[in-house]
């Protein structure tokens, strides 16, 4: 059984500036998945802009 979910993802810079904010939804087919591993897969899915040393992010996962 597929699991959905929402999340808003806000990416910092090193200097605590907000960069950008994204809103999404992510399918997951695996139910055994933990929500971790759907986070960090969500973040590893970012442009490498997106994922520089220092840069924060701040993920809001909600299953919908």
């Amino acid at each position: 059984m597929d699991r959905r979910f929402a999340f808003t993802l806000t990416v910092r810079d090193r200097h605590g500036n907000v960069v950008t904010t994204v809103n999404g939804n992510s399918v997951v087919t695996d139910p055994a998945k933990p929500e971790a591993a759907v986070a960090q897969s969500i973040i590893d899915g970012l442009p490498d802009q997106l994922r520089l040393p220092g840069y924060q992010h701040h993920l809001m996962l909600s299953q919908s």
